[in-house]
């Protein structure tokens, strides 16, 4: 079997998509090439990864322990993974593993596409966060309910830099609108320049956190 190789194909038609064809064997080495491929590819505006699969008979379970901790990060930036012609094994696994339900399949490339087309529309028509300054910078969080922010592990936007505390602030949508809440941080908040506690959000609106920015846009916007 030959050694593991990633081609990323030019899409430029969904800023928010990736796609890579998978080929060859996931070795130990294997393995290590494929997470850092994948890890370039979404730190920036990519929320959603079309991976082909078609010639990769087998997927050890560190690699399905990485996409599945992937999923779920990208899963809160609106957007997931789709296996493209993935071997019914992979499946079987992944279903023996309780994981299936987290990622998408489709046979080719085009109806994948499609697919990733309706994620990216659907992200548009939400309210999200745009971080426009900071780690991550071009990424896109939608606001379904609470997007927390601070440097604890479980918080939607993690930003481990001085001055930010695990938990510091949150937006939330509530009765049709959107808000921005400090969480008691001795930094402080900021919509603009002025330092809140807690503020409704109009679009267009930057949230200032010590040197890191969102911008809040709402639904259709940007």
């Amino acid at each position: 079997m030959a050694e593991l190789t990633l081609e990323r194909g030019a899409w430029a038609e969904v800023p928010q998509a990736v796609q890579f064809a998978v080929r060859g064997q996931m070795t130990v080495a294997g393995v290590g090439i494929f997470k850092t491929a994948i890890d370039a590819a979404v730190v920036g505006q990519a929320s959603i990864l079309l991976l082909g699969l078609r010639e990769v008979p087998f997927l050890p379970s560190i690699t399905l322990s990485y996409l599945a901790d992937l999923v779920v990060r990208l899963q809160q930036r609106g957007g997931g993974i789709v296996l493209v012609g993935a071997d019914a094994k992979v499946k079987m696994v992944l279903a023996s593993l309780g994981l299936v339900q987290f990622f998408h399949f489709h046979d080719d490339f085009g109806p994948a596409r499609e697919f990733a087309k309706g994620l990216a529309r659907q992200l548009a028509q939400q309210p999200r966060l745009l971080i426009a300054r900071g780690p991550g910078e071009g990424q896109e969080y939608p606001i379904a309910g609470t997007v927390a922010i601070g440097g604890a592990d479980d918080a939607t936007i993690r930003i481990r830099a001085q001055h930010i505390q695990p938990k510091h602030a949150e937006v939330y949508a509530a009765d049709g609108r959107c808000y921005v809440k400090d969480l008691g941080s001795k930094m402080g908040t900021y919509v603009g320049k002025k330092k809140v506690a807690t503020q409704a959000l109009v679009d267009g609106d930057v949230i200032r956190i010590v040197d890191f920015e969102l911008r809040f846009l709402a639904a259709g916007g940007g």
